[in-house]
């Protein structure tokens, strides 16, 4: 229903005994007073029948159009309304302003945008300088203005049904999608035969087979008698968190759940707790990529508007299985509004987001928007879609997949069947940058049984950790999204065990479709053992470190603060290139420079020792640019445990 009662000025006005307009009658009158009070008993069909019976003996009689129009408002047939709306205007004295505003009203609600802005501008010509109506006429002569042109430069392909695997003749939304693009996980409102019929939301996943979505099956383990909805899948899809309002351990009206994948199956749903959740309405969550942030919608205290976009950081999981949080921010002024925005989508790249608003310029309901985190972590100012991803119906749920091409969401369409899941390639301008993924497990080398390890991921030209500290799961693995054309620093840390460090530069020969694999393999530490620091470098022909070198010189601290029996050598070598003397002289001030950084940073110097060994043990002889990089290294060497 779209307003209610608060349209009906008529029937108001009959009821205070105000006459809006001159009577043609008592007989009329008379019918018109009944049809109201009809209406008033909730008895619609005969205060329509009699409002249309005043208007078959007297077709200009105005106030039965406008009494019309207010119940087919109500009603939401909106056709209806701008059919009694436009007799009405034919007559109908001071009250043209309001009605042209109406009838503005109506006709962008259906889509009709040149109707619309033509009965936007009558009525802002008939207004009065001083009307309150003025500011949101200009507001609403924009939308329409925005979304005529927007009709007119379409700034995506046009939009396609994903077909019967996906689509049936009940309602699909809230799409999500693992990032290889192969699994996609949804909500269909179901019918409940147990219930007398009942419709509840329920999970259903379907596969990609040959580019070609195959019948979905309900995700039967986390499925359950109540409704549950609005899910987001983390990038290995082994994580999914979702919304169900009104159970037993929920904390307000609607909380947010999680559900693990362990042992082949989805366990059972788990209230995400607080801060996250709280004793006001949480919903619609999205997971980062690599489950480090967990951004919602809320209508908590501290909001701009009715309905914000929220983050939290998500720590990971303690003994029990409990997810640990940082406090929730708001995105702030440069994403929320007086409006309502909701149903965020953090890409796989991290920095992207997408969501549904009303209170930004749209073509009407909710409109998808597009906004990137900058470098200060602030975002840039939301970006309206466009057309045809947007329309005059509500758009909402969408995801864009690892290629950053294609997004799907959900929407109701002519010729669908209720709410279907679409897709649409998207515009150059509205794409984030294409992103991989790195995916492996970490062994113990001796046993090759899975270690429970610690992982960092730094960006090293932007010098900054993509994840921190995070676990991998049960059975050792991780996987982690990267985007394409950056070079990386990874490390994996586990007390007792030498720690693993390499780094890799990603071509755009990599896809979603074409990760990087990898098999960890953690040694115990014992003595006399090397570990080669791969992230650790120079100025050409210098000894100073570059900034690129932190992360790893401080995860190097971090291994000698969780061992503290161990004593190291740090071992300098070179490449081949320049003399020996050279080398040596080089090899050793680069040792010593590192020595020192440790014992700033507080290891003692009894744990330390450092020498340069110049070219004289090379890793490699292979003659290749390739040979010479992995000549040019920093070792550690167990020389003693106490």
């Amino acid at each position: 229903m779209r307003g209610g009662n608060r349209y009906l000025l008529v029937f108001i006005l009959f009821l205070s005994g105000i006459q809006a307009f001159p009577q043609n009658g008592r007989r009329n009158q008379k019918l018109l007073e009944k049809a109201g009070e009809a209406y008033h008993a909730g008895k619609n069909s005969l205060a329509i029948g009699t409002a249309k019976k005043i208007l078959a003996g007297d077709s200009l009689y105005t106030e039965a159009h406008l009494f019309l129009a207010d119940i087919y408002h109500s009603l939401d047939s909106l056709y209806l309304e701008i059919g009694h709306l436009k007799s009405a205007l034919r007559d109908s004295g001071s009250f043209s302003p309001l009605l042209y505003y109406r009838l503005g009203e109506a006709s962008f609600s259906l889509g009709d945008y040149k109707e619309a802005l033509d009965a936007y501008l009558e009525c802002d010509k008939l207004s009065g300088s001083g009307s309150k109506r003025k500011a949101v006429l200009g507001d609403k002569i924009q939308q329409c203005r925005f979304s005529l042109q927007s009709i007119n430069n379409p700034v995506s392909l046009p939009v396609k049904a994903l077909g019967n695997g996906v689509n049936t003749p009940l309602n699909e939304y809230w799409p999500s999608l693992t990032i290889d693009g192969a699994t996609l996980v949804f909500n269909r409102l179901v019918g409940d035969s147990t219930r007398g019929g009942f419709r509840q939301e329920d999970f259903y996943s379907s596969k990609k087979v040959n580019g070609v979505w195959q019948e979905a099956v309900p995700l039967s383990e986390i499925n359950t008698s109540e409704n549950e909805g609005a899910q987001s899948m983390s990038a290995n899809g082994k994580l999914l968190f979702f919304s169900a309002c009104n159970r037993i351990d929920g904390l307000g009206s609607c909380d947010i759940y999680f559900s693990r994948f362990m042992n082949g199956k989805w366990q059972k749903p788990v209230n995400a707790g607080p801060p996250v959740n709280s004793r006001d309405w949480e919903s619609l969550p999205s997971v980062s990529a690599n489950a480090n942030y967990l951004y919602f919608t809320s209508n908590r205290k501290g909001g701009k508007g009715e309905m914000d976009i929220w983050r939290c950081r998500l720590y990971g999981f303690n003994s029990r299985g409990l997810p640990e949080w940082g406090n929730p921010e708001n995105l702030g002024d440069s994403i929320n509004t007086k409006g309502d925005e909701l149903s965020p989508f953090i890409h796989f790249d991290g920095k992207t987001l997408y969501f549904s608003s009303d209170g930004w310029i749209g073509m009407g309901g909710k409109d998808i928007f597009y906004s990137q985190m900058k470098g200060d972590g602030s975002w840039t100012t939301p970006v309206n879609m466009g057309y045809p991803i947007n329309s005059y119906n509500d758009e909402q749920g969408f995801v864009v997949d690892a290629t950053g091409k294609t997004a799907y969401f959900s929407t109701n369409r002519e010729k669908s069947n209720g709410l279907d899941i679409y897709s649409s390639v998207l515009g150059e301008g509205f794409q984030p940058g294409p992103v991989t993924y790195v995916k492996g497990v970490v062994l113990d080398k001796d046993t090759n049984k899975p270690v429970k390890a610690d992982i960092d991921l730094v960006d090293i030209g932007e010098k900054k950790y993509l994840v921190q500290d995070i676990s991998t799961g049960p059975e050792g693995e991780f996987l982690i999204c990267l985007p394409l054309g950056n070079k990386y620093a990874f490390n994996v840390l586990k007390k007792g065990y030498l720690f693993h460090s390499e780094s890799f530069e990603l071509s755009n020969v990599h896809s979603a479709t074409n990760p990087i694999e990898l098999k960890i393999y953690l040694q115990h530490i014992r003595k006399g053992l090397n570990m080669v620091l791969r992230n650790i470098y120079f100025e050409t022909d210098s000894f100073r470190l570059l900034p690129e070198s932190m992360p790893e010189m401080d995860k190097l601290i971090r291994f000698l603060n969780i061992n503290p029996s161990i004593v190291i050598e740090i071992g300098g070598h070179t490449d081949k290139s320049g003399t020996a003397e050279y080398n040596q002289t080089l090899s050793e001030k680069r040792a010593k420079e590192v020595y020192k950084y440790l014992v700033a940073k507080g290891i003692s110097k009894g744990r330390l020792t450092y020498k340069g060994y110049g070219f004289s043990k090379p890793a490699s002889s292979t003659g290749t640019s390739y040979e010479y990089w992995l000549n040019r290294r920093t070792e550690i060497k167990i020389i003693g445990i106490r």
